[in-house]
């Protein structure tokens, strides 16, 4: 699955947009939700691209993705709020087993 697009910000490191965009960093950090990078995808964009995504039969898949954009799955199929999803996190290469729908 595709990450989160972050715009002009995609591929760089958090301590350097933090030194290079402080303002816009605290922007983004005030409104993750809605924050869409300005040429990017906003956590809401990716949010409605996992529902979409999950109205398809999920017998026998493998996802494969990234890390905010696996919070924002797995935060939408278990019916989760923006803020419980945004509470949520994992550590790279963990795998997770989607059942119930």
């Amino acid at each position: 699955m595709r990450e989160v697009n972050y715009g002009f910000w995609d591929g760089r490191a958090d301590e350097e947009l933090i030194a290079e965009y402080p303002l816009l960093w605290e922007e983004r950090n005030r409104s993750k939700w809605e924050w869409n990078g300005y040429d990017g995808e906003s956590y809401f964009d990716a949010h409605e691209r996992a529902l979409k995504w999950l109205e398809k039969p999920l017998n026998n898949h493998l996802i494969v993705c990234h890390r905010t954009f696996g919070k924002i799955l797995r935060g939408a199929f278990a019916g989760l709020t923006p803020e419980e999803i945004l509470a949520t996190d994992f550590l790279h290469g963990q795998i997770f087993e989607l059942k119930g729908k």
